[in-house]
């Protein structure tokens, strides 16, 4: 039933209760008034688009929490109560509510639905913070937008492995912290409005993996140079205003001269490096990457790559010795003595220069060129030189007694 985009007038209907095959019921667009329908019947409801003018507030209908093949529910106007526990709603794709007079936190509910793919609520006195539930929305979720709504707490890291993620709006909140390095692995991601919060910190580097369309970040506590990276989106909207941007080289920044809004902190000058290397091709993955797994794959790499080395010198050294001395017990003790000494040695070279190089040039080089390039230098060099010097010495003392 479309009655949408019309000029009705005057209460809702009872008769709509009485519509038991009626799949889509539009009654959006109009300036229909409450009380809300019992929608017992409606068992093959899929699609509901209502919005009500200025009523009095009601409760969310027990019976609408229980359609069953429900798929997209959009509702404005002035339900009141809790949010709902929406566990029955399994079929459901798409939620969208706003301006209601519905209270208190988010239901955990919503990150239960499996089919689940798009989420905006506005205008809405919903407070607390985004429930961790929600990571359970992967991989459906496409869109999620949250705006003027008294959310507090930070931006959910999680949001990283959503790589289906389109559009992400939450402006308007109380929502604080920096913004999440992780967000810039939401592969997909090509819209993001985060207006009008509590945000700090820097731009993150990782924000250069994305091919962002949208960018509006404006009347936040930012601050820091905007990252070069910016020049290369395909930008068709994007505002930095009011935040606390040091003063940039505007001449030489594109961005800001053909068509994103710019404003910023006079006060202060913007260093000359960036903070973020110029990359048009390069991933910036590794930024994003923790340092715990960045750590452990270092670590593994270095010991794997140091200790074959080493073993091979000593083996490769002891079976000289064997064939050349009789005193095998003397030069053996000798060769295991400098291959130990110089296998520690070379190991903690090694791993500290690898760890130090990959560390500081993760974003601009692969781990394993690093790893490589520092223990073929570090290792062949030390166990070389040791290894050589031990053998040599212990061979001929062992020869010239023999």
């Amino acid at each position: 039933m479309l009655v949408h985009d019309n000029q009705f007038t005057g209460p809702l209907p009872s008769f709509l209760s009485t519509f038991t095959k009626v799949e889509l019921l539009f009654t959006n667009s109009n300036q229909m008034e409450g009380p809300l329908p019992d929608f017992t019947n409606l068992t093959k409801l899929r699609e509901l688009y209502m919005d009500i003018v200025d009523s009095s507030p009601q409760p969310f209908p027990p019976s609408w929490l229980a359609l069953p093949k429900i798929e997209s529910f959009n509702f404005y106007g002035p339900l009141t109560g809790p949010f709902p526990n929406l566990t029955l709603w399994q079929t459901l794709i798409q939620f969208s509510i706003g301006r209601t007079q519905i209270t208190g936190p988010l239901h955990e509910s919503l990150g239960f639905l499996p089919n689940l793919q798009n989420i905006q609520m506005y205008a809405n006195p919903i407070d607390g913070t985004i429930p961790d539930s929600y990571a359970n929305l992967f991989p459906t979720l496409r869109s999620f937008l949250l705006s003027g709504m008294p959310l507090r707490g930070t931006i959910p890291s999680w949001l990283s492995k959503f790589n289906q993620l389109h559009s992400l709006d939450i402006s308007y909140t109380y929502v604080s912290g920096e913004i999440p390095a992780s967000l810039g692995m939401a592969s997909n991601l090509k819209h993001v409005w985060l207006i009008h919060n509590s945000l700090n910190g820097t731009l993150p580097c990782s924000l250069g993996n994305l091919h962002l369309e949208t960018l509006d970040v404006s009347e936040n506590t930012l601050y820091g140079k905007l990252p070069r990276y910016l020049e290369d989106m395909p930008f068709t909207a994007c505002s930095f205003n009011n935040n606390s941007f040091c003063l940039s080289d505007v001449s030489t920044f594109s961005l800001c001269s053909s068509g994103c809004d710019c404003t910023f902190n006079e006060g202060q000058v913007c260093p000359t490096d960036d903070a973020c290397p110029y990359m048009t091709t390069t991933s910036l993955h590794a930024a994003a990457t923790t340092a715990y797994s960045t750590t452990s794959l270092l670590n593994s790499a270095t010991t794997s790559s140091a200790y074959n080395a080493a073993t091979t010198n000593a083996v490769y050294s002891a079976s000289i010795a064997s064939t050349t001395s009789a005193n095998y017990a003397s030069t053996t003790s000798a060769l295991n003595s400098a291959t130990t000494s110089a296998f520690d040695s070379a190991t903690t070279s090694a791993l500290d220069s690898a760890t130090t190089s990959a560390l500081d040039h993760a974003t601009t080089s692969t781990l394993n060129s690093a790893t490589t390039l520092a223990l073929n230098s570090a290792t062949t060099s030390a166990l070389d030189s040791a290894t050589t010097t031990a053998l040599g010495s212990a061979t001929t003392t062992a020869l010239n007694s023999a």
